[in-house]
């Protein structure tokens, strides 16, 4: 049986930078369809670096906390940095994921790489 740390109950039942931006610079998406869970970003950006991170995601509590945690390790980070953030980091500053879980933290990832590639893509045209 796989038990929660504090961080990750904290983060899901206190979730960080909650819901939509209007006007985002981008927006990365991710359905986890076996999983049933969906993974919405959406930044500011500003000198390429992310100014404002918010998150709406629909699943179980490890999804919620760890779209939470992500916003909080990328927020004022230049894009490079948050491009290479890793699942270990997310579990790491949560306590530790479950070792059944850690493919949420990957899907969430995703979301975010999305949004990043998105921008950058935007930005090259």
């Amino acid at each position: 049986m796989d038990f929660y740390s504090r961080e990750i109950l904290d983060h899901f039942m206190n979730p960080r930078n909650i819901g939509v931006v209007e006007n985002a610079d981008a927006v990365g998406m991710y359905c986890d369809e076996p999983h049933s869970t969906t993974f919405h970003f959406y930044l500011t950006i500003n000198n390429a670096c992310i100014t404002n991170v918010t998150f709406q995601t629909y699943g179980c509590a490890a999804s919620i906390a760890a779209s939470s945690m992500i916003t909080v390790l990328v927020k004022g980070k230049k894009l490079t940095d948050a491009f290479d953030i890793t699942a270990r980091e997310v579990s790491d500053a949560l306590g530790g994921m479950p070792a059944s879980k850690m493919f949420i933290i990957q899907a969430a990832i995703e979301a975010l790489t999305r949004a990043i590639t998105q921008y950058q893509e935007k930005k090259s045209e």
